[in-house]
């Protein structure tokens, strides 16, 4: 055989070839600079628990004293048995059955007498009358209504006088009788409010 003869010109580049497969990824980079804070709040987060009961606090000042309440109702029976006023004139007329009774009248505002007359007053009445003193005496209330029928009587309620708002002593009187009359009363009290 002969030697080889030179190598001819290069031919033209032949057609792309087809894409290979990926290659590994890479190690990951460095990390970059923090990004500026944002404008816009986050959504609220949820709802933590409940703490702990915290310590008791210091015991506070006393506060100042209430009002004083009202007075209740008295109810004083100034009669030991049934009283009979025979020939009752203008009085004032006290039976002797008819008590007499001390009592505190401080705070208080209004009384008024029950009674339940059995024989009817003619032109006479009953009231109660307050003292300070035990001697002198004036009047704690208005007679009864209606006095000249029989059966359960009451006065008006009348407020008691300033004079009487203390410890005074207390006693039912006939009044205003014609001296010929002889009215009749039993279950005889004052009621103060």
């Amino acid at each position: 055989m002969g030697p080889a003869g030179a190598d001819g010109a290069a031919g033209p580049q032949g057609p792309v070839g087809d894409t290979g497969p990926q290659g590994p990824q890479g190690a990951a980079g460095p990390t970059g600079p923090a990004g500026a804070d944002s404008t816009v709040p986050g959504p609220a987060g949820p709802k933590g628990d409940t703490g702990s009961a915290g310590s008791q606090g210091i015991q506070g000042i006393q506060g100042p004293q209430g009002n004083p309440g009202a007075a209740g109702l008295t109810i004083l029976r100034l009669q030991a048995a049934a009283s009979t006023m025979t020939n009752m004139g203008a009085g004032p007329v006290e039976s002797s059955v008819l008590n007499r009774a001390l009592v505190d009248l401080t705070g208080r505002t209004n009384a008024r007498i029950h009674a339940h007359v059995t024989v009817a007053f003619v032109t006479g009445n009953l009231k109660a009358q307050y003292s300070t003193d035990g001697s002198s005496f004036s009047d704690l209330t208005t007679g009864l209504v209606s006095p000249t029928g029989t059966g359960l009587k009451t006065s008006a309620s009348a407020a008691i006088p300033a004079g009487a708002k203390q410890l005074v002593l207390l006693r039912m009187v006939g009044y205003g009788g014609n001296g010929t009359e002889d009215p009749a009363v039993s279950g005889v009290a004052v009621e103060i409010t």
